[in-house]
């Protein structure tokens, strides 16, 4: 069975991870309800939970196999760097799964609701 899969950042269309799930199915341009901030964590960025000043998230949904999801798995360096979980998703009513940075962000500076690399 495949998952669907928020992206914010270097998976997203035409970034340098995308190659990971290229082959896989793209679903959508999709933005989060507004319970997330997004870091600018040097060459990729990191979402964080935020429900109480948090802003809608613009990224891309995918839908991917098992076999991609081990990949993405290991290239967000679950569960140490990130962790996945589900993701709240305007006018998405399917469980959306999507990458939350696991690390303080203190030090980081925020990026605008769209990363652009």
């Amino acid at each position: 069975m495949k998952n669907l899969i928020f992206v914010y950042g270097s998976l997203k269309s035409g970034h340098y991870n995308n190659r990971i799930i290229e082959n896989e199915e793209f679903v959508s341009e999709a933005t989060t309800k507004p319970l997330y901030r997004l870091w600018n964590l040097g060459s990729y960025p990191g979402l964080t939970i935020d429900t109480e000043t948090g802003k809608a998230i613009k990224g891309e949904l995918w839908r991917v196999s098992p076999e991609a999801m081990v990949r993405l798995d290991r290239l967000e360096g679950v569960p140490t760097l990130y962790r996945r979980e589900y993701i709240k998703i305007e006018g998405v009513k399917e469980e959306v799964q999507g990458y939350i940075f696991n690390r303080d962000v203190t030090s980081y500076k925020e990026c605008s609701p769209v990363w652009e690399g």
